[in-house]
């Protein structure tokens, strides 16, 4: 028997390793250039790229659009790293090399979402659906019952509205979240850790402000399904 086998060792793709969900700020992106830079060679200096172009300083951040911004390559020597709201990783045929990069990822973990994944608003309207549907299901059920109905079985019904409101979106979040454990991306920041963490307090007050309208709605929603209620009640 005679086996042949394509291809060769240096056809095989370099090493990569996912990253997870990084913050990457000026101070950060500038950690990480220290990191790299270990690795260059006379050949491969090290080099920093966004959407389009190129740049030296990390506070030459500060000065280039969201759009191309929204991507950045670190390269020096065989490492790579690639920073976007995507993917986040690091390819090197060096182990140590990825590890050392692996190891600046893992202190700077965020639960920061990127705008594309708009989670808060999705986590949102899969609570609200099932929860209002089955408040709603619940009351019109419970107001517009046959006359002479068992109160067992207007129960029965009244506690599968209120089961569903409960599982389902607390499936649907808890699904989302399983999936999200496997993804990868970078938050990039143009500006120092300093400037981004006041920034971040800065927009905390119109965040609480969101969430007491949030309560509003709900209320008015509750004020709403009793007044149908109240109409449709048996006498």
């Amino acid at each position: 028997m005679v086996i042949h086998r394509v291809g060769s060792a240096a056809n095989k793709p370099t090493p990569r390793d996912k990253l997870g969900k990084v913050l990457v700020t000026i101070d950060d992106l500038e950690a990480l250039m220290q990191i790299v830079k270990k690795f260059e060679t006379p050949d491969t200096p090290l080099q920093l790229r966004f959407s389009g172009g190129f740049f030296t300083e990390s506070n030459d951040m500060r000065s280039l659009s969201d759009t191309e911004i929204s991507s950045l390559t670190v390269t020096a020597g065989t490492v790579t790293v690639d920073l976007s709201e995507y993917a986040a990783s690091v390819a090197s045929e060096d182990d140590d090399h990825r590890e050392a990069v692996a190891a600046w990822a893992r202190d700077r973990r965020t639960k920061i979402r990127p705008l594309r994944m708009a989670y808060s608003k999705r986590m949102a309207w899969d609570i609200a659906i099932p929860v209002g549907l089955a408040i709603l299901g619940a009351a019109l059920l419970w107001g517009l019952r046959p006359e002479g109905t068992p109160v067992l079985f207007s129960w029965v019904f009244f506690a599968a509205f209120a089961v569903f409101g409960i599982v389902s979106p607390f499936t649907t979040v808890r699904s989302r979240l399983r999936f999200e454990e496997g993804l990868s991306w970078a938050i990039i920041e143009p500006r120092t850790m300093a400037e981004f963490r006041d920034r971040q307090n800065t927009d905390y007050r119109p965040r609480q402000a969101n969430i007491l309208a949030a309560v509003g709605i709900g209320v008015g929603v509750a004020t709403v399904i009793i007044a149908i209620w109240a109409i449709f009640a048996p006498k």
